[in-house]
């Protein structure tokens, strides 16, 4: 045997044209199959996630961003932030400033009262006293036909009208009246308005201002003595304020929804002076548009029929002490 040669171990590299040809079309088809879903649907579908993270994110920060705008923030004041229950002293520059809002507002409303406001009320009209609580004022003006008030601060302007010695009537206007809710009410507890003792107080007339409102606010109004200087106010609910008292006027005002149960004057010596009635027994209930009930303990009158023991329409703790209809 004729000895091996290395050469002669080699593979015959001859090549198939047919069976390079099936090889390639394999190549391609393991191409198509494996690699392109695997590679470019995956690719998409990340995007798409990162798409939607970002999009989550967005709406997220936008929600936040109303949340801030729309919730109220609890540093905001409210309509009645400041109230005390001893009025500010004011000097006569601030006192003749309220009266002067007050003169202008009660102006600008003359004639629109329910009871209407004859020119006779504004007529000579002075200043006589401001009873000021934070940042709202209620103003006394004072001229012959009798008292007439003003409460104007950041979140209210309205005015009283309290007028006719011995016949006092009880109506009330806003600066914005189309605003205000249209089930909002007055409840106004009237009194003589007549010249007191020199030991004494009268009780000229009182109310609740915004009744079945969100910001309820009372008031009391009266006359002094000479010998008279101070005057407290007793709530219904037992709470006391500190009146202000000029001019032979005294005058007070609360953000609650409390009736003056009654009136204590105090006299220069420290004595206690005569303390006028208080008369619960029938309310004056006038409704925002200026529709009265002329008597709210039996009903009657133009306004709609609201009466006093309707809980509905007043408070509990305004018809406190008040008798049913027909009592």
């Amino acid at each position: 045997m004729a000895p091996l040669n290395l050469t002669d171990l080699r593979p015959d590299r001859t090549i198939d044209p047919a069976g390079l040809d099936a090889a390639r079309d394999l190549l391609h088809a393991r191409i198509e199959a494996d690699a392109t879903p695997t590679t470019v649907v995956h690719l998409t579908s990340r995007r798409r996630r990162g798409a939607v993270r970002l999009g989550l994110v967005g709406a997220a920060a936008a929600a936040a961003a109303v949340v801030t705008l729309v919730l109220p923030n609890p540093t905001d004041a409210a309509a009645f932030a400041g109230w005390t229950a001893v009025p500010a002293q004011l000097d006569a520059a601030d006192t003749a400033a309220a009266g002067e809002q007050c003169l202008a507002l009660r102006t600008d409303l003359a004639g629109d009262a329910p009871q209407g406001d004859p020119p006779v009320n504004l007529a000579g009209a002075r200043t006589v006293l401001a009873d000021r609580r934070g940042e709202t004022t209620f103003t006394v003006l004072a001229s012959d036909a009798g008292l007439q008030s003003c409460l104007i601060g950041p979140a209210v302007a309205t005015s009283l009208v309290l007028s006719g010695s011995g016949d006092v009537v009880l109506g009330s206007g806003s600066g914005d009246a189309s605003d205000a809710p249209r089930e909002q009410l007055s409840v106004g507890v009237v009194g003589d308005d007549e010249t007191p003792a020199a030991d004494g107080a009268t009780y000229a007339a009182g109310g609740i201002d915004g009744v079945g409102s969100d910001e309820p606010w009372g008031f009391a109004v009266g006359r002094v003595g000479a010998d008279v200087t101070s005057v407290e106010v007793r709530l219904a609910d037992g709470s006391t304020v500190q009146a202000s008292v000029a001019e032979g006027v005294w005058a007070a005002w609360w953000p609650t929804q409390q009736l003056a149960a009654g009136v204590v004057p105090t006299l220069a010596d420290g004595t206690v002076g005569q303390s006028p009635a208080i008369d619960r027994s029938t309310l004056e209930v006038t409704s925002v548009d200026g529709t009265e009930d002329a008597d709210a303990s039996t009903g009657s009158g133009t306004g709609g029929g609201a009466t006093v023991d309707d809980e509905s329409v007043v408070d509990e703790s305004v018809v406190e002490s008040t008798p049913e209809s027909g009592d």
